[in-house]
Parts: C-alpha cells; structure tokens; sequence
C-alpha cells in the first residue's frame, strides 16, 4: 500500500541452476497522495477548504492560512499513511469588522446653521469566548473650523451587561476658542460582555450623551449590534 513498482526482474524462472540477484529484485517508490483540508469556525461555520500533496509515509507540517477576524491554529503535524484523509483546521473567532452605531448627526450651537458638531460611533469586538466577548466603544467628535464650543461633552454606552461608564469627549477649554480648521477628538472604552451562549449573534446597545451648560447635544440612540458567534 503506498507504493508503486518501479521495475522487476523476471516474474518466471525455471530454476536450473544458481538463481542471482540481477533475476529477483524489484524497487519501488512512495506514491504522491493529496489530502483535503477543512478550515472552519468553532461553531461550525466553513471558512473554505484546500489540499495539500506529499509522498506516502513521509511527515510534514501543515500550516493554517490567516483569516480575517479569528485567531490562527497552530500548525499540524501529518503523516501521510493512508491513501486519503482530511485535515481540519478549527478557528476562533477574535473580532468582527468595526460596526457604526451612528454617524453624521449634527447639532447646532449658537443657532448657526453653517457650524456646529458631527459625531461618529462605532463598535468592535475581540477575545471572544464561549460566554463573553471583548467590545471597544470609540467615539469621534468633530467641530468645524471657525466654531466654538465652550462646555464639557461626554458619552455613555450600554452593549449588553456591561457599560462604558462616563466617558468624557472633551472638556470646556478644548473647543472654547474658535479655529480656523476642524478639530477632532476621540476616545475609547473596552468593556466585557458576559453572560452569552456560544451561538448569541447579537446584542442590545443604548448610548447617550450629555454637555454641561448646554442645552442642545445629540441625546440617545439605541439599537442591536452583530456580534461573533463562538
């Protein structure tokens, strides 16, 4: 099994005397055998497939390619002793693409209808588990140029059981003089999700904002966020 003949000598002899060497032999050489490999998540999902081609009764590694949002496997160590056999490569999912909670929302200050504030939010996620993954709030504020904004803004995002707390975007002598270009500034909080099942998809998020001494600020927003199965 495994091996193909590469030459013989002769298959009939009628012994009549010393039989050498150069009668009985044959050689052979390992067969080539491609094997099938299997890449896919921890909960099943296929992430493709390949195949590989060694000689038979020979070891080798195998390497699992990257892909995009799971944490590599380590390498396999394989003996090709079988005619046929599929190798599986088993990923966990890390982090799914960055995700917009909201985006291009303006609020005026001053009742100048030409300046005022854009605030972009977004969420990612990482290290996920069977019962928890990792979420990384970010959120942007930009002013325009030649628009000022003298009081303290901050946010607070609830995603799933856990909360980002107060988070501060900018405080009152950021933006307290005009400029004449834009100015941005952002922040970021990472929380822990828990408490979810290997197959939770998504989750229910709120976020709010508040400014001290202003009477105009985006307000709330919610909605539900894809998040990775395990």
């Amino acid at each position: 099994t495994g091996y193909s003949l590469q030459s013989i000598g002769e298959t009939s002899i009628i012994v009549s005397g010393n039989v050498s060497t150069n009668m009985i032999y044959a050689s052979a050489s390992p067969n080539n055998y491609t094997y099938n490999i299997v890449y896919r998540s921890s909960n099943g999902t296929s992430l493709g497939n390949a195949s590989v081609t060694h000689a038979f009764n020979t070891t080798n590694t195998v390497e699992a390619p990257w892909k995009a949002g799971y944490s590599t496997p380590d390498s396999q160590r394989v003996t090709w002793d079988q005619t046929s056999k599929t190798i599986t490569f088993t990923y966990s999912p890390v982090y799914v693409g960055t995700q917009t909670l909201r985006e291009n929302e303006w609020w005026w200050q001053y009742n100048n209808s030409s300046n005022g504030i854009k605030y972009t939010v977004t969420v990612s996620y990482s290290n996920r588990t069977s019962s928890s993954v990792q979420a990384t709030i970010t959120w942007t504020n930009t002013i325009t140029a030649n628009t000022r904004f003298g009081f303290w803004q901050a946010f607070n995002v609830s995603i799933g059981n856990a909360s980002t707390g107060t988070i501060r975007i900018c405080e009152n002598s950021t933006w307290n003089a005009t400029s004449s270009s834009a100015r941005s500034s952002t922040k970021t909080a990472t929380v822990t999700i828990t408490g979810l099942s290997a197959d939770t998809a998504s989750v229910y998020y709120s976020a709010n904002t508040s400014s001290y001494g202003s009477s105009s600020n985006p307000g709330s927003f919610d909605g539900y966020v894809t998040i990775p199965t395990y």
